[in-house]
């Protein structure tokens, strides 16, 4: 799989993109597609890039039996019903260039928050039921442990970090890895950094004593789950639909979040007072396929399909690193939330004690070599 990969992405590379295609893709008729919207370039939510149409190069695409009259049929699925989400926007940006380059010869259906969880949707697209979703790495690493190494606090500190880490031999590694699972990952989107975000009751976090005994939401994953323990903070685990009952009742104190997602958290802002900007660790989540679906398909469209995956990922993660502060902003203006920049102190002393946690992790995790190889990529910044 790994060598099938690398000679698409060399095809990629080399291709013109033109018009052609079609073919009639088959699917369960319920649930039905999410209604298709407009991009709506102005905002930075839903934001896709400009997307040349087809028919760019000299000699058309070989799509085998896909046309525009008899297209391909693509289901892809989010865990996310907020169409401003930035899975859903990621998947719209794919969408958007398929179907583009392809002059409909390739139809892409949305699924935004009606297939299930983010697991649910990863054990679709690996028993084929569904062709493609769009998921956390988070929950991508219970089906291949190697992506734990994202979750790592401070491992990856900056966005001068990000593009490194992204355009080295260590990442593309990464991506093939996954397709042990029966799934490929196509690519993957940086969303931002993430931040610790409390309620008015629970108070500000300024530094680790204040986050001490405080009950913090995390995404699934045994890594977050160490890092809030270093900190000596009372982490839960929960999926993200359980987030908002949980602050409704004060289950929990806070969450841990990226700004663009408490922004487009339906309403978390409602209950989240304080936000701390330690940036701990970036953010991924990305495209995945089905491998046998994947593999049936013609070579220039197994191309043009992560041509496309991969444009929307990067087009994406630019536009978020951009944008952040926009995001900052509409928290504070829409919900009155308070912005806490910690010291370059109070970031060291939340470093250090998660150093254990990132030793531990190189001597005795499966795939510590990966986390010792993006430190060394790091540390050249």
């Amino acid at each position: 799989m790994k060598k099938t990969i690398a000679l698409l992405l060399a095809l990629v590379m080399s291709l013109s993109l033109a018009a052609c295609g079609g073919g009639s893709g088959s699917g369960s008729a319920a649930p039905s597609p999410s209604p298709a919207s407009e991009p709506e370039s102005s905002d930075t939510l839903t934001n896709v890039g400009d997307i040349e149409s087809g028919a760019q190069g000299e000699a058309a695409l070989d799509f085998g039996d896909y046309t525009p009259e008899n297209p391909l049929t693509i289901k892809l699925a989010t865990p996310q019903s907020n169409e401003k989400s930035h899975l859903n926007v990621l998947a719209n940006a794919f969408k958007e260039r398929v179907e583009t380059w392809t002059d409909g010869a390739v139809i892409v259906d949305l699924y935004m928050g009606s297939m299930g969880s983010d697991r649910e949707i990863v054990d679709q697209v690996i028993a084929g039921t569904l062709e493609m979703g769009v998921n956390n790495t988070a929950i991508m690493a219970n089906y291949n442990r190697l992506f734990d190494v994202l979750d790592l606090a401070y491992l990856i500190k900056d966005y001068d970090d990000v593009y490194d880490v992204m355009a080295s031999d260590v990442w593309a590694d990464m991506l093939g890895e996954f397709s042990s699972t029966g799934a490929s990952l196509l690519a993957l989107q940086c969303i931002g950094f993430r931040t610790i975000c409390t309620t008015e009751n629970a108070g500000p976090v300024h530094n680790m004593s204040e986050l001490a005994g405080k009950t913090i939401r995390i995404t699934e994953g045994p890594v977050f789950l160490d890092d809030y323990n270093a900190w000596g903070a009372a982490p839960v685990s929960m999926s993200a639909s359980e987030i908002m009952p949980a602050l409704q009742n004060g289950t929990i104190d806070g969450v841990d979040h990226v700004p663009v997602t408490l922004y487009t958290g339906n309403g978390q802002g409602e209950y989240i007072k304080y936000v701390a900007v330690t940036n701990q660790a970036a953010h991924f989540n990305g495209l995945d396929i089905n491998n046998k679906f994947y593999e049936g398909l013609p070579a220039d469209l197994q191309a043009l399909i992560q041509k496309a995956a991969s444009e929307a990922a990067e087009f994406r993660t630019q536009a978020l690193q951009a944008d952040n502060e926009t995001y900052v902003q509409k928290l504070t203006d829409e919900y009155g939330i308070t912005f806490y920049y910690p010291t370059e102190e109070e970031i060291a002393q939340l470093q250090e004690a998660v150093q254990p946690v990132y030793e531990n992790f190189v001597s005795t995790h499966e795939f510590g070599s990966y986390a010792a190889a993006i430190a060394e990529i790091c540390a050249a910044n």
